[in-house]
């Protein structure tokens, strides 16, 4: 017999004497209540306070007491379903027959959740998503294969207990299509079955202002095109700690967008890293001797760095203390048609800095040619290993 630990979605259920009675402070008077839990018809009846219809027989009553507060509130939990419900609260699934729910003891709290999704469970997943009642919902480690479109309209946080064990994988043309201001979607790994090619983005988040996406992985079996698209509309977009793999573009959007900000992303193996994305700042490009680009069409790029990439940075425009590193793929560019370069080294490409325009503090090293076209040029060197 196992025992679910349970410290989650910011509460703490506390085990009923017998399951039969629970005792607490359901009144609010700072005293516990003498409280009774009829299964045969789910009714409680809380001694001088009120009664009440939660549950059902088979079911083990609980006290809910949510995290900082002194008053709880009737809840079940359902040990033929892991099912745990609570009063005019939320929802979920944790554990299965045979578990017995215990108070404290779990481990970090994650965090208040509306709704807590059955591992694994593809449908649930859907629902919880899709739902017009949950704002935050938690999704737990395990694999939901989801052969359907997914739009979020009203949940504003989807969160996953790590962003390579919580993994929803899409098949054929489906993905997570994003349609609210202010979601935050945060440790989940989003993939494709590798099968049935896709040409859309696992997650799309076009049109919506204020999103953020934080500690997700991308990963498209090279069957997806894009991982995570934007576009000129979504403001204020925050992309953080993400990682992107096998796919045609890493992160797709629009340079135009206002107040987007990328940092410390990393993509791998890609035809295109980033391409359209504004205000980057630590992020990197490797393309295991398959990306084509870097960085296309960006803008306002900080500490950014290519490996092993056909060309490093393509047309983008105000780049700082920038490094491409050709040594690993015989880079055929590291800057080509850029604009206002300060600070920003290529070495071992076919050409260092190529049609570039406005460079400064810039070096190229063991390049075939270090400045072929490159105009306005100021303190940069050259130097051979």
């Amino acid at each position: 017999m196992k025992r679910i630990a349970l410290i989650a979605a910011g509460i703490v259920l506390v085990l009923a004497s017998a399951g039969i009675s629970a005792g607490a402070d359901f009144s609010g008077d700072g005293k516990d209540d003498i409280a009774l839990f009829r299964p045969s018809s789910g009714m409680w009846v809380i001694r001088n306070y009120t009664r009440t219809y939660l549950g059902q027989g088979g079911d083990i009553p609980l006290a809910y007491e949510l995290s900082g507060s002194t008053t709880a509130r009737p809840a079940v939990f359902r040990p033929s379903e892991g099912f745990f419900a609570v009063q005019g609260m939320g929802r979920f699934y944790l554990g299965g027959a045979g578990d017995i729910p215990i108070g404290e003891g779990y481990g970090p709290n994650p965090g208040p959740y509306d709704y807590i999704v059955r591992p694994g469970d593809a449908a649930d997943l859907a629902s919880a998503l899709e739902s017009d009642t949950y704002s935050t919902v938690f999704v737990p480690e395990g694999t939901c294969v989801v052969s359907q479109l997914i739009t979020v309209d009203n949940v504003r946080q989807i969160v996953g207990a790590s962003n390579r064990r919580t993994v929803i994988q899409f098949t054929a043309n489906n993905n997570l299509t994003v349609n609210e201001d202010y979601c935050r979607i945060a440790n989940i790994q989003f993939e494709h079955e590798a099968a049935n090619p896709s040409f859309i983005a696992l997650v799309d988040v076009a049109g919506n202002s204020w999103v953020t996406v934080e500690n997700c992985r991308f990963d498209g079996n090279s069957n997806v095109q894009t991982g995570l698209s934007f576009d000129a509309s979504s403001t204020w977009l925050k992309v953080l700690n993400c990682y992107a793999v096998e796919l045609t573009y890493g992160f797709y959007g629009d340079a135009t967008v206002q107040g987007a900000v990328f940092s410390n992303c990393q993509v791998n193996n890609t035809l295109i890293g980033f391409y359209g994305c504004p205000n980057l700042s630590s992020c990197m490009v490797s393309g295991s001797s398959g990306a084509a680009i870097g960085f296309d069409w960006c803008r306002r790029l900080s500490s950014c760095e290519v490996n092993e990439a056909g060309i490093g940075f393509r047309n983008c425009k105000n780049v700082a203390a920038c490094l491409v590193d050709g040594s690993s793929y015989s880079s055929d560019a590291g800057f080509r048609a850029c604009d206002n370069v300060s600070g920003c080294e290529a070495y071992s490409c076919s050409w260092g800095f190529q049609s570039c325009h406005g460079l400064a503090a810039s070096a190229a090293g063991s390049c075939d040619a270090d400045w072929p076209g490159t105009e306005h040029r100021d303190t940069v060197s050259t130097w051979e290993y």
